[in-house]
């Protein structure tokens, strides 16, 4: 007699929450990105959860040393950083050995291919100098994070200017992009790079003072100490 075996089928559905686009100008936001994505220059993607805004981001780039003094440490990538001496940005060190200098910090630009970030503790002599985020990714990440633990009701776009030189040529970028591209208007809201406000804020109160009016519905928010 022969054994008779049954399969038993099991069916999953899985389901991708998004959140739907704006339906009107009043819900519209953007982040503004000046390399931090894949995107192409001048573009700009909607994005209706973390993972679609995760999905574009630049990925991390390999370090060349790490050389600590007087509580500083110096970064050396054979990358361009794409921004003036003496910017500054988030960045995230992953993978470093010893395993100190790993983390989140506020960075300075020193050169083309070098930047520092405080570290108050000597961590010891790198034996592995692990990767960097470029500037502009941990800034993202940080508010699409914060913008979706919101909720989901609507999604963010994205709007990527590109590498520019220093934080006024970029904040220039973003009046030539509304110039050319909100016609209609398009959004509502602009969430800046925190760098802008610290390298350049008489810049973006101009940028702010051009839409300034009763009936403006343009605002820029930057996320500042």
């Amino acid at each position: 007699m022969a054994n008779v075996q049954t399969a038993t089928i099991v069916n999953l559905n899985t389901f991708v929450t998004q959140a739907p686009q704006p339906s009107q100008v009043q819900q519209s936001g953007a982040l503004i990105s000046t390399g931090g994505t894949t995107l192409t220059a001048g573009s700009s993607q909607y994005c209706g959860n973390l993972t679609a805004l995760t999905a574009i981001l630049q990925p991390a780039v390999a370090l060349d040393s790490l050389t600590w003094a007087s509580s500083v440490v110096t970064a050396t990538t054979s990358a361009t950083l794409g921004l003036s001496t003496g910017t500054t940005f988030t960045v995230v060190i992953a993978g470093a050995v010893p395993a100190a200098y790993n983390g989140t910090y506020t960075a300075t630009v020193t050169g083309t291919d070098t930047f520092t970030y405080p570290l108050t503790a000597n961590p010891g002599t790198e034996t592995a100098p692990g990767t960097y985020t470029v500037p502009d990714t941990a800034f993202l990440l940080d508010a699409g994070t914060t913008f979706f633990a919101q909720g989901g009701s609507v999604g963010v776009f994205v709007i990527e200017l590109g590498p520019q030189a220093s934080d006024a040529a970029a904040i220039t970028a973003l009046q030539t992009w509304i110039t050319n591209n909100e016609q209609p208007q398009q959004f509502y809201a602009y969430l800046l790079p925190p760098s802008w406000d610290t390298d350049d804020s008489a810049a973006i109160k101009t940028l702010a003072g051009n839409y300034s009016s009763a009936q403006g519905l343009r605002y820029f928010f930057v996320t500042t100490t």
